[in-house]
């Protein structure tokens, strides 16, 4: 399990926002999926024999710092978190706002974008088969379409402060995880 765990004051600020603005069951729904999807993830890496050393709640979500995983063992690492939703199908006619959740929150995840679940799956795969040039191309060849899109349509549809939102938080989750990755290899440097 994960020798720290941090709650950043931007994490307080976010958890404390969702409770003043979200209906209660609603934030309460959100949160018990995003702790299911992050427990699909702990356990692919506990399966596949990695360790977590860090484990971070920040205003982007919770963020795992592990051992580096590629090929096929980092796609399935990345992608369990999303496949937990699959999960909670069952529960649909009891809990349906659970499940609500658990969806839009996997279907979030599942875009091909980096610090995303989906772009860590496609990046791992990536990682095995092209060259780092042509791997950071391909990426964001796939990612830069997707991005231009979903700010479009928040866009058409009014939705300026999510589209705002969204935004920053990706842009800012692609910094931290940079600088988690580097914080990856010096922490596991020191442990050789």
């Amino acid at each position: 399990m994960a020798h720290k765990i941090t709650i950043s004051a931007t994490g307080c600020i976010m958890l404390a926002a969702g409770l003043l603005l979200v209906p209660l069951r609603w934030f309460l729904a959100a949160l018990l999926a995003a702790a299911i999807h992050e427990c699909c993830h702990i356990l692919a890496i506990s399966l596949c024999g990695g360790r977590i050393f860090h484990l971070q709640i920040g205003a982007t979500g919770i963020t795992l710092l592990t051992e580096r995983f590629t090929g096929w063992r980092g796609a399935v690492c990345a992608m369990s978190g999303p496949a937990g939703a699959l999960l909670l199908l069952p529960l649909y006619r009891w809990c349906p706002r659970l499940v609500f959740c658990g969806m839009a929150q996997s279907l979030w995840n599942l875009l091909p974008v980096y610090p995303l679940d989906g772009g860590r799956a496609l990046r791992c795969i990536l990682e095995s088969v092209l060259p780092e040039r042509v791997r950071n191309w391909v990426e964001w060849s796939v990612a830069a379409p997707l991005l231009a899109i979903f700010l479009c349509l928040t866009w058409k549809l009014h939705l300026y402060l999510p589209a705002f939102f969204a935004f920053f938080l990706l842009v800012r989750k692609i910094i931290l995880q940079s600088r988690l990755e580097s914080a990856t290899i010096g922490l596991l440097q020191k442990m050789r």
